[in-house]
C-alpha cells in the first residue's frame, strides 16, 4: 500500500487527528492518570478511633499492719477480736488505709447502734414509770407510802443485800410496775408487827423473806 493510502485510511478512523505528531486524541484525554485522582480519606470508627493513654502507675499502699495500727477514738479494741481482723486483714492483701476505714466504719455503726438501744431502754422506763404513778395500788397519794416502807426493807443489811439498791437502780427493775407491787408487798409484810402473846413483852423483830412467803415453814419441822 502506497504512503498515500495509508494516509487517507488514518484520517478515515481519526478525522480530527492533526498528523502523526499532533494532538492525542479526546478519548485518551478524557481519561485521568491514576496520580492525578485523590483517594477519599477513611473516616470509619475505628479509623477515627485513638487509644487512651495509660494511666499513670499508682504506687502500692502500705499493708495492714496491727503493730501500729491506731482504733478510732472511743473505741477500745477487745485484743482476741482484734486478733481475728488482723488475720483476715493480712490473708486478704489489705491495706492500712482500707482497714482503719473498715474499722472507723465499725466503729460509727456500733455506736449509732447503742445510742438507739438506749434512747429505746430509756423510753421503757419512762414508759414503766407513768404507769407506777397511775397505779392504784401503789401509784397516785400512795407512791411516797410505797417508797418509805421498801426503804426500810432495802436500808436493812439484816433483810437485804447492800448491794441490791444498786441492782435495783442499774437494771432499771426498780422502775418495773410488777416489781414496785411486789416489793412493796413483801416489805409491808416484813415490817408489820406479829401477834401479843402472853409472855412479857418483847420487841418484835422483822421476819425474813423466807417466813413471809412460807409461814408454816417451821411448823412443819
Amino acid at each position: 500500500m502506497s504512503d498515500k493510502a495509508q494516509a487517507s485510511t488514518a484520517e478515515t478512523i481519526y478525522p480530527n487527528q492533526e498528523g502523526a505528531a499532533g494532538s492525542t486524541p479526546e478519548v485518551a484525554a478524557a481519561t485521568p492518570s491514576p496520580e492525578a485522582v485523590e483517594t477519599p480519606k477513611a473516616e470509619t470508627l475505628l479509623a477515627a478511633a485513638e487509644a487512651e493513654p495509660k494511666p499513670e502507675a499508682v504506687p502500692a499502699e502500705p499493708p495492714f499492719d496491727p503493730e501500729t495500727f491506731k482504733p478510732p477514738e472511743g473505741l477500745t479494741l477487745d485484743p482476741e477480736t482484734f486478733g481475728k481482723f488482723s488475720e483476715i486483714a493480712k490473708s486478704s492483701g489489705m491495706s492500712h488505709a482500707t482497714a482503719t476505714s473498715l474499722m472507723d466504719l465499725y466503729h460509727s455503726v456500733a455506736s449509732t447502734q447503742e445510742t438507739k438501744n438506749l434512747e429505746a431502754w430509756k423510753t421503757t422506763r419512762e414508759g414503766w414509770v407513768t404507769e407506777v404513778k397511775a397505779d392504784r395500788e401503789v401509784g397516785g397519794s400512795n407512791l411516797d407510802e410505797v417508797k418509805r416502807t421498801v426503804a426500810k426493807v432495802l436500808d436493812n443489811p439484816d433483810l437485804t443485800d447492800p448491794k441490791f439498791r444498786e441492782a435495783l437502780e442499774i437494771t432499771g427493775i426498780g422502775d418495773n410496775p410488777a416489781a414496785v407491787r411486789t416489793l412493796y408487798r413483801w416489805a409491808k409484810a416484813l415490817t408489820e408487827g406479829g401477834p401479843v402473846t402472853g409472855d412479857a413483852p418483847s420487841r418484835r423483830t422483822p421476819r425474813s423473806l423466807a417466813e413471809v412467803m412460807y409461814p408454816n415453814l417451821n411448823a412443819e419441822r
